[in-house]
């Protein structure tokens, strides 16, 4: 089992109400018995980049190992010749201009990054991405921004209709010694889950196929390095896990180091289930 967390530390609620936060539960009057979340045995070390989730061949990425970073070129030159295959051209011809998009964080800030491209789309001109990249609050946004204008409206309501309690439940101040995070983070992941569905998916496999490039970035904490998901790759899988898989991938970006508690993901490793 590895766990996930974003390659950078996220914010999505502001400062403001992490402070709250801690406040808020030094005023609980109760103290409930807690304990440490269970989780079976992670991956043995060096094993991270070996051990798969779903069993598809390059599911994802590890950038600081040199394999990682040649897996990753095999993954654009790959993408730009199912490109040209898909115009009709032969693997010769030229490679075609690409337009790349890149959506860090900022949490509430990331509704910036919304608004630009609901903007970009009104006033015309807006290319197709070959390559989008998410990471912590940009994760949440990236597979709109991939899937392009047609899903401007589903891309500004992540922004503009999630409430604090579509985040997060507050626990009390012991969950900073007894806890894996000052808050539960579940009702993002069922938050995630409402936007993030099969016809997302559906729309999300073609565009893969065409030769374009949806990736999510996370941080596997047992191995300590950064990770690169192919989102596309896992969508146009039709695995059965595919979409718990990308919904909790994009979990793992936004959550906040400390705030909530690390994304458990269930991985194999030699046959044998971790």
């Amino acid at each position: 089992m590895s766990q996930f967390r974003p390659a950078r530390p996220a914010v999505l609620p502001s400062r403001r109400f992490l402070l709250a936060l801690v406040a808020g539960g030094g005023l609980a009057t109760s103290l409930p018995a807690c304990s440490l979340p269970t989780r079976l045995a992670a991956v043995p070390r060096g094993g991270a980049s070996t051990a798969t989730v779903l069993g598809l061949p390059d599911e994802r990425f590890f950038p600081t190992e040199a394999a990682g970073q040649t897996a990753l070129q095999r993954e654009f030159v790959a993408a730009l010749e199912r490109q040209l295959a898909a115009r009709g051209l032969p693997s010769s011809a030229p490679l075609p201009e690409s337009d790349l998009l890149g959506i860090s964080g900022g949490g509430e800030n990331g509704a910036f990054g919304a608004g630009l491209l609901n903007g970009w789309t009104e006033r015309g001109g807006r290319p197709g991405f070959f390559l989008v990249t998410g990471i912590s609050t940009g994760a949440l946004s990236a597979p709109f921004a991939f899937l392009g204008s047609a899903w401007d409206a589903k891309l500004k309501d992540v922004h503009t209709n999630i409430t604090l309690a579509d985040m997060l439940v507050q626990r009390n101040f012991t969950a900073a010694v007894w806890d894996d995070g000052m808050a539960d983070n579940s009702p993002l992941f069922s938050t995630i889950s409402r936007y993030i569905d099969e016809a997302l998916l559906a729309e999300i496999a073609p565009a893969y196929d065409d030769g374009r490039l949806l990736l999510i970035g996370t941080s596997n904490l047992d191995a300590q390095m950064p990770v690169i998901w192919r989102i596309g790759a896992i969508a146009r899988s039709g695995h059965p896990k595919a979409l718990d898989t990308i919904r909790r991938i994009l979990l793992a970006s936004s959550a906040i180091p400390g705030a909530f508690a690390p994304v458990l993901v269930d991985v194999t490793l030699d046959g044998k289930p971790l």
